[in-house]
Parts: structure tokens; C-alpha cells; sequence
């Protein structure tokens, strides 16, 4: 979800229900994943100008919230949104290893 602070889970959570009642189908399962820790160590090919530490950004830039299930679904109840969304905690490659998908879609 990477410092949305639930921007994209809100965006995405719009565009399931508007295209389920486009298409006259059921909302599709929401599946966020995220580490709720922040970033990894970083690699060589972390290196940039930004220069990313561990842990950073597992907590709001003010330090007011934590990224974590429970909060984030607190974030989204504030803005009215009620899909149920499935948290898979853990890095993006170590997850997505362990998927048995016929078919998945991304929004972007």
C-alpha cells in the first residue's frame, strides 16, 4: 500500500463497486498486501537519491499512525468504505510465491 496512507485500498474499493454495477456481477475480492513493517533492507538496487532505510514509512511521516490492519481499516471506515478486504502481511515476492491463481487483475 506503500505510503497511501489507504488512498489506493479507498480508489480501489470505488472502482470494484462501480464496475460490479456496471457489469452486473458481485464485487471482486480485495486483496491488500503489504509488509506493515516498511521497507526491507535495502540492496544495491535500492540506491537512489532518496536513500531508503529500514523500517521507514511503517509509520505516518508525523508519526501519528502505524501501518497496520487495524488502522488502516479505521482509515477506511472514516471514509465510508465497507469492502471486505483480505490483508496478506509480508513482502510482495514472498507472498505472491505462495499464490494458486487461475486469474488475478490488477487496477492500476
Amino acid at each position: 500500500m506503500w505510503r497511501g496512507r489507504a488512498r489506493s485500498l479507498i480508489t480501489l474499493s470505488a472502482i470494484n463497486k462501480l464496475t460490479s454495477a456496471l457489469e452486473g456481477c458481485d464485487e471482486r475480492r480485495i486483496f491488500a498486501l503489504d509488509s506493515f513493517q516498511g521497507f526491507p533492507e535495502p540492496t544495491f538496487n535500492d540506491k537512489s537519491a532518496r536513500n531508503p532505510k529500514k523500517g521507514e514509512w511503517s509509520r505516518s511521516p508525523n508519526n501519528q499512525f502505524s501501518y497496520t490492519p487495524k488502522a488502516i481499516e479505521k482509515i477506511l471506515k472514516n471514509a465510508g468504505i465497507d469492502s471486505e478486504i483480505t490483508y496478506l502481511k509480508g513482502f510482495f515476492d514472498k507472498i505472491t510465491s505462495t499464490f494458486s491463481l487461475i486469474r488475478l487483475q490488477f487496477y492500476i
